[in-house]
């Protein structure tokens, strides 16, 4: 077991089962450690928010009139966050506010939601990191160059309600991100290597990090047919096929994302709340936000249905090989975790 932390200390994390621990904010002696074991130390993300309360389009303050940039730099005190500072700090706790309304907000009829935190993604294989910093607007930040840039800022018309965002595996660079009608996939240039746009879509370029990084573009659009926002992404292994769902329409969709095609399957599935490939491609899980999951199988994609005593799914993981499910639920401390008893498509399981 982790020695427990000394008196006036406090943890900062746990590294192979012991607790990295500090005695004040300028102890640097946890943040030391770290580094040695890990290697990396990723540093605090600030960004401003494109549609931020404190200035409007037409560049004017709260109280309508123009705003003094450098004013508002300079004007930050110990006792209370202004300017541009103070800004940030609003901005934090406004997001942070609002996803504690929504978490603890009731429908009508006194239930609880159940809600999905996907605003953020790793780059399963470079040290990048993609996040919704906005309503209408995604930042992305690599961490892979010395250089301290700002990130790239990946917006445009296309994007009204985004709601989640995933890396596309095996595929380099490619990000997906979905939004009100559909997913919007962006992909890296770099000089000499530009991304294929697929024919009919306009290209739009995202804000370039400053120095030489890459110029992000949109490479197509998959429309869903339906304006209800896209709530759930899911990429297959091989990053061939897309799976995307949402809580206001009855379907979940397969896409074909080089064909550009999507096969959707209607089976009275509505309010899909998250949907998980397997690391093998032969499993896959989609979960509704009234408890009942569905497991697949996806040779011919037919499914066996759930339901939990413990509420909706809110997160599920697959092991590594792909025959164990470990799920968790919002009205219960249990995780479920169901064992493929059989060889793939069987769907025959055990809890």
């Amino acid at each position: 077991m982790p020695g427990v932390p000394a008196i006036g200390e406090y943890t900062v994390c746990e590294i192979n089962r012991d607790f990295l621990t500090a005695k004040d904010d300028i102890d640097k002696s946890a943040q030391d450690s770290y580094c040695k074991i890990l290697g990396r130390v990723y540093p605090s993300i600030p960004y401003q928010p494109r549609d931020s309360d404190a200035r409007n389009s037409q560049g004017e303050g709260e109280d309508g009139g123009p705003i003094d940039e450098d004013a508002d730099q300079l004007n930050t005190t110990d006792s209370e966050p202004s300017g541009f500072l103070g800004r940030q700090l609003e901005n934090a706790k406004t997001l942070v506010s609002t996803a504690l309304q929504n978490l603890l907000s009731q429908n009508s009829h006194g239930a609880q939601k159940s809600y999905s935190f996907q605003g953020i993604s790793w780059h399963m294989h470079r040290h990048w990191v993609a996040f919704i910093g906005g309503q209408d607007q995604v930042f992305v930040h690599d961490f892979e160059d010395a250089a301290p840039r700002d990130p790239a800022v990946l917006a445009n018309d296309v994007h009204k309600d985004i709601e989640c965002v995933e890396w596309r595996p095996s595929a380099g660079s490619t990000l997906s991100i979905a939004c009100r009608g559909g997913i919007a996939i962006w992909s890296a240039n770099y000089p000499g290597n530009m991304a294929p746009v697929r024919a009919g879509v306009v290209s739009i370029l995202g804000t370039p990090n400053r120095g030489a990084g890459a110029r992000w573009a949109l490479v197509d659009f998959l429309r869903t047919g339906s304006n209800a926002p896209v709530t759930a992404l899911s990429w297959s292994p091989c990053g061939r096929m897309l799976a995307s769902a949402s809580k206001h329409d009855s379907t979940f969709t397969i896409w074909d994302v080089a064909q550009g095609v999507g096969t959707p399957l209607q089976r009275g599935l509505g309010d899909i709340s998250l949907l998980k490939w397997s690391p093998t491609g032969d499993y896959f899980v989609s979960a509704k936000v009234n408890g009942v999951f569905h497991l697949w199988e996806t040779s011919k994609w037919t499914s066996v249905p759930w339901t939990s005593a413990g509420g909706s799914v809110v997160s599920a993981m697959w092991s590594p090989d792909g025959k164990v499910l470990l799920a968790a639920f919002d009205q219960t401390t249990s995780l479920a975790a169901l064992h493929f008893a059989g060889k793939p498509p069987s769907l025959e399981m055990v809890q």
